[in-house]
Parts: C-alpha cells; structure tokens; sequence
C-alpha cells in the first residue's frame, strides 16, 4: 500500500515551491508577534490571567520584549510555559431561560500569550 501510495506522489506537482517553503521556514520574529498582536481586537474577552489584548498593546514598549521571548521561544524552539496554555471553558445560553444543557454553546478564554502563539501560524 506505501508503495502505491509513492508511486502516485512521485507524479504529483508540489504545491509548495522551493522559495515559498524557504520563505516558511524561516525563523518567526518579535515583528511578527506584533503584528498578530495588533490585529486582535482590544476589548475581546480576557482569559483566565484576566488579561485582554488592549492591555498588551497599550503597554507593549514594556510588556513586548518578555513577551515576545516567550512566544518565540516556543514558535522558533519548542520551548512551552505550560501556564500559558490554561483556558477557561464557558457555557453561553442560547436562550433567555436555558433549561436543558443543549441551549448552551461552549466557548474557550485563552491567554492572549496563548493566542499569539497560534495567529502568527496562521499568519503565516
């Protein structure tokens, strides 16, 4: 089967070429954290640190460069602070009187350094 599987790609066209996967390789850098930061909407919902973005972009000249380690530290060598990683599932009624768990819908409260380990990817 993995060889069948290799002779059909072996006649495929990538789809990524050799300078775009260059380009994508390329280590991440504090420019690019800022950028995602910027893009954020102040005021979304803060996560469990009680943070929202608006207080990372108005203090960035202070708060940026720690910041910015951290989130490169994991982009470019896989290093994680696991607290980083703590979100709060909430509940959202539907409805005015929810009275069964299906008029709910879940949603998820990162940690804006969380989140900006995730939107230069997708950036990217």
């Amino acid at each position: 089967m993995a060889e069948d599987i290799d002779a059909i790609v072996r006649y495929l066209e990538p789809r990524v070429t050799t300078a775009m996967n260059e380009t994508l390789s390329q280590p991440f850098t504090s420019d690019e954290i800022t950028r995602a930061l910027k893009q954020m909407h102040p005021l979304k919902s803060p996560g469990p640190d009680d943070m929202s973005p608006i207080f990372y972009q108005k203090y960035w000249s202070i708060v940026g460069p720690e910041v910015c380690n951290s989130v490169l530290d994991f982009l470019n060598h896989g290093f994680f602070n696991h607290l980083f990683n703590y979100t709060h599932i909430v509940l959202i009624p539907k409805c005015l009187t929810p009275s069964d768990i299906s008029q709910f819908y879940p949603i998820s409260l990162c940690n804006v350094i969380y989140k900006l380990t995730s939107k230069p990817l997708v950036i990217e």
